[in-house]
C-alpha cells in the first residue's frame, strides 16, 4: 500500500491548477537544481511505510486507516473555513486542526529518522556514562540485579567493550516512538494563538518534503511553529498571546521569507503550484 507521510488534502492545495490536463505538483529538487512534474499521488509516499507485520506475516495498516479518518474530518475545515476566511472557535487541545497539524509533524519520515537516531544516541552516552569507571559499572551490574534477578558479566575493562556495542531499533518502532510524541505535542500546539497568514496575489506559499517550520528556544521548547496550508494561506502557531485563530495578510516579501526557510528545512525536494513560486529564490 503507498501510503503519504503529507496527506493527499494538504497536498492537494498545492496542485497546478493553470495546467488543464495532466495536473499535478511541481518539485523542485535541492541537489540537483531541477524542476520536475508529478502526479498527486506520486509525491511524497512510501510503500506500507506505517504499516507493521502481524505475528502470522500479514501487514497491519491500522495506523494509515487512522490517519485517512483524520484527514477526512479536517478536510471541511482546511477548505471550507480557513481558506474562506470563516471565524474559528478558539484551538483546544485535541481539536481537529491541533491533532492534523501535530500528526503531520510526527509522520513525517524525516523527523521519524531524527528521533530514532537521538534515542539511539542517549542510550549509548548513558551506556558510557555507566561504563566510564569501574565504581560506576559496579553500580550498573548491582542494579542490573536487583530489577533482572540475574547477573550482569563482569568485565575486566568495561570502557573497551563499548567498542562493539551497537543499538538498533526497528523501521516500526521507530515510528511508534516518534507518534508517541503526539500527545504532548497536541497538548502543546492547543495552547497556542494560531495566525493564519494570508498570500496576496502576486505570491504564493510552497511546502516540501519536511512541511512545516519549527522553531525552539535554547532549553528546547517550541516558540514558533509555521505550517503552510496551501499557496494562499499558512498557519503560524506561537504563545505570545491567549489561544485564539485569526487572519492577517501579509506582503510577497514576507511569503518569500517563508518559502526561503521551507527551502532550507526540505531535505530533498520543495513542493510548489508554480515554477514561480520560487522566482527570486532559487540559485541562476
Amino acid at each position: 500500500m503507498q501510503q503519504h507521510f503529507i496527506p493527499k488534502v494538504l497536498l492537494s492545495n498545492f496542485v497546478d491548477r493553470q495546467t488543464k490536463r495532466n495536473r499535478g505538483l511541481w518539485l523542485w529538487f535541492k541537489a540537483s537544481d531541477l524542476w520536475e512534474h508529478h502526479s498527486l499521488g506520486a509525491v511524497a509516499s512510501m510503500s506500507n511505510f506505517y504499516s507493521d507485520v502481524r505475528p502470522n506475516g500479514e501487514l497491519d495498516h491500522t495506523a494509515e486507516y487512522q490517519m485517512q479518518r483524520l484527514e477526512s474530518t479536517i478536510m471541511p475545515t482546511l477548505r471550507y473555513h480557513i481558506e474562506a476566511r470563516r471565524r474559528i472557535s478558539p484551538p483546544l487541545p485535541y481539536d481537529a486542526f491541533v491533532t492534523f497539524v501535530a500528526t503531520l509533524i510526527c509522520r513525517n519520515p524525516y523527523r521519524i529518522s531524527d528521533v530514532k537516531s537521538e534515542v539511539t544516541n542517549r542510550l549509548l552516552a548513558d551506556l558510557k556514562t555507566d561504563f566510564t569507571s569501574p565504581e560506576a559499572f559496579q553500580n550498573l551490574r548491582a542494579d542490573f540485579a536487583r530489577r533482572t534477578g540475574r547477573s550482569f558479566p563482569n568485565l575486566a575493562e568495561p570502557q573497551s567493550a563499548l567498542k562493539h556495542v551497537r543499538f538498533e531499533m526497528n523501521h516500526f518502532a521507530s515510528v511508534a516512538l516518534s507518534m508517541l510524541q503526539m500527545p504532548a505535542l497536541t497538548e502543546r500546539l492547543g495552547t497556542a494563538q494560531i495566525i493564519f497568514l494570508c498570500a496576496p496575489d502576486v505570491a504564493s506559499f510552497v511546502t516540501g518534503d519536511v512541511p512545516y517550520l519549527a522553531y525552539s528556544d535554547s532549553a528546547g521548547t517550541l516558540t514558533t511553529l509555521c505550517v503552510p496550508l496551501s499557496p494562499r494561506t499558512a498557519a503560524v502557531f506561537s504563545w505570545k498571546a491567549e489561544p485564539k485563530y485569526a487572519y492577517l495578510d501579509i506582503d510577497r516579501a514576507t511569503v518569500l521569507s517563508v518559502n526561503s526557510d521551507i527551502i532550507n528545512a526540505s531535505r530533498e525536494y520543495v513542493i510548489c503550484s508554480s515554477k514561480d513560486a520560487l522566482d527570486g529564490l532559487l540559485r541562476s
